[in-house]
């Protein structure tokens, strides 16, 4: 499967605005115990909940939100001690779907401003047994979020990991019916998929109201593909490994900036020298004879797990379980089977080389264990000078693993490919196009006078010009442009005040710094931007890309 990433993260104006404000949605629970309970996300193994709330729901707080702590309470009668979890995430942004028409497939509700707000260690507060009962998980954004209640409905994506404490007072207060709000859940934290039901979790959001400059992008935009090289296949027991046996593999061929992915029959190359001594759960670092290019970046050193992934930067984290989570969020890694090894109890890992081709260099696992000491694992993974990657498989006795591709660096889940299937005739970033972003670099705001910096994402390969339209008016909903050629793409903005050209340089984001005007006449008026990208092939008959809109409200402070 194949991760459709680099949406843009939406960053809200964090300048002084009013006083923090509190909401509790569904609303119905505002002032007593909901009508429902439910134990997820807070099972003991861990899972995912994914909450999606109306739009109506906030109304009343102002067309702007800056969501700034998130707290659930414990269903009335809970009594617990307490607890807490090593790690938890909460995405929160809009949804891509209404919240009574979610998918079960998690990553096809999230919308484009979706933001990791969270990720850390989380403490259970203990639950006394009133009605409503205490508040036991609350989450402070490190990363505040604007929601822009014209844009859709509220997403809250919960995931958590392994609970240790008091087993009692976990279950939180919820709403049932789907009348106030959706629900996909799971209780593996890994798995792409989850059941959709309308039991909403009460949650209450502490939130600011806008107040001096400010930025909030709506919309969504269309025809990029300019960052798609993140890919993935999860295998599990109910899509077990197939891509194992001798002659089987794949090859990701670097086609800057990005990897065009295909079907590989490459057969391992045989080690020649010693083996490098791994214990579990070890990694360690391998210089290459050369500095290699990759998606994002040059390196000259690679950094090999114990547990079957390889890292293209610096990391101690040896990964001791596949988790799709931590692929998305930790280095740029290739992953040609990562699993729960255990070198140290049997087989051998090598890292060398080429005996007769010193453009390539090998990383070969040789009868592997899964942990503590079951089964063997032969697979092989080549760097080449230029950047290209072969994978190449022997005998696999493993069912479960994570194979692929990720930039890294907290990139979105936004679903995946059959790897043994789609890349036949190869898998290019094109074939699963992702919108065009506008935003603002650096979550910088328009203060008169200052000077920020637009970024452009996910300009395509094909692009030769474009340019960053502004007007004094706002279009939302956007005006469909498939009347002129382009089915899919929607025009945000109004009359156009003038046209900002963007220099394109052939990388995957483009930037064009902005002079925000300091006049009087403009100081508490909002300016709203759309990017144009001519030559995105993605959209026919009119090769023309748009981005979604930004409002940026002027003021002085």
């Amino acid at each position: 499967m194949i991760t459709r990433l680099a949406p843009f993260v939406a960053i809200a104006a964090l300048a002084a605005g009013s006083p923090a404000q509190s909401l509790i949605v569904p609303t119905s629970a505002a002032l007593a115990d909901g009508t429902s309970s439910t134990a997820e996300p807070l099972g003991g193994s861990g899972g995912r909940s994914q909450c999606v709330y109306p739009s109506s729901q906030f109304a009343g707080g102002g067309s702007i939100l800056t969501i700034t702590r998130l707290r659930w309470r414990a269903d009335a009668g809970q009594i617990g001690t307490g607890g807490n979890w090593t790690t938890v995430r909460v995405d929160i942004g809009t949804s891509a779907n209404p919240y009574n028409a979610l998918s079960s497939t998690f990553a096809s509700n999230l919308g484009a401003d979706v933001i990791t707000g969270y990720m850390g260690p989380v403490t259970v507060l203990p639950a006394s047994g009133g009605s409503p009962n205490d508040v036991i998980v609350d989450v402070t954004l490190t990363t505040p979020y604007a929601y822009n209640i014209a844009s859709g409905d509220l997403l809250i994506d919960i995931h958590t990991s392994l609970y240790s404490g008091d087993s009692n007072g976990r279950v939180l207060d919820s709403v049932s019916g789907g009348a106030e709000g959706g629900r996909v859940f799971s209780t593996g934290r890994s798995s792409p998929t989850g059941t959709v039901d309308g039991d909403v979790l009460v949650v209450m959001v502490d939130y600011t109201t806008m107040g001096g400059a400010a930025v909030a992008p709506y919309g969504t935009g269309c025809g990029g593909g300019g960052n798609g090289s993140t890919f993935y296949e999860l295998f599990d027991g109910g899509n077990p490994f197939d891509l194992g046996g001798p002659g089987t593999g794949w090859t990701a061929l670097l086609s800057t900036p990005s990897y065009f992915a295909l079907q590989s029959s490459t057969a391992i190359v045989t080690p020649t020298g010693p083996a490098t001594p791994f214990t579990d759960d070890q990694i360690q670092s391998f210089l290459l004879p050369w500095s290699m290019p990759y998606p994002g970046g040059t390196t000259s050193t690679i950094w090999v797990s114990s547990n079957g992934f390889i890292a293209l930067e610096s990391t101690s984290n040896a990964g001791d379980m596949e988790s799709l989570e931590d692929f998305l969020s930790g280095p740029p890694r290739f992953a040609p089977l990562w699993r729960d090894f255990n070198p140290g109890a049997n087989g051998a890992i090598h890292a060398e080389q080429d005996p007769g081709d010193p453009t390539k260099f090998h990383v070969t696992f040789v009868g592997v264990p899964e942990f503590p000491n079951t089964g063997s694992n032969t697979f092989q993974t080549t760097f080449e000078q230029n950047g290209s990657i072969t994978v190449s498989y022997g005998s696999c006795s493993t069912t479960n693993a994570l194979v692929g591709f990720t930039n890294g660096g907290d990139a979105v889940d936004r679903g995946g490919l059959d790897i043994s299937t789609e890349t036949v005739g190869g898998w290019f970033p094109g074939a699963d196009t992702d919108a065009i972003e506008l935003r603002v670099q650096g979550g910088a705001t328009p203060i008169a006078g200052t000077t920020i910096t637009l970024e452009v994402d996910q300009v395509p390969f094909s692009a030769f010009a474009a340019t960053i339209l502004t007007s004094f008016q706002k279009q939302f909903p956007g005006l469909d442009l498939a009347i002129i050629g382009m089915p899919g793409c929607e025009l945000y903005v109004g009359n156009v005040l003038t046209s900002i050209p963007v220099t394109l340089t052939g990388a995957v984001t483009e930037t064009r710094t902005f002079d925000v005007p300091n006049s009087p006449f403009w100081i508490g008026n909002e300016l709203h931007m759309q990017a144009a990208i001519a030559g995105a092939t993605e959209v026919q008959p009119l090769p023309v890309a748009v981005s979604n809109g930004l409002s940026l409200l002027i003021d002085t402070f």
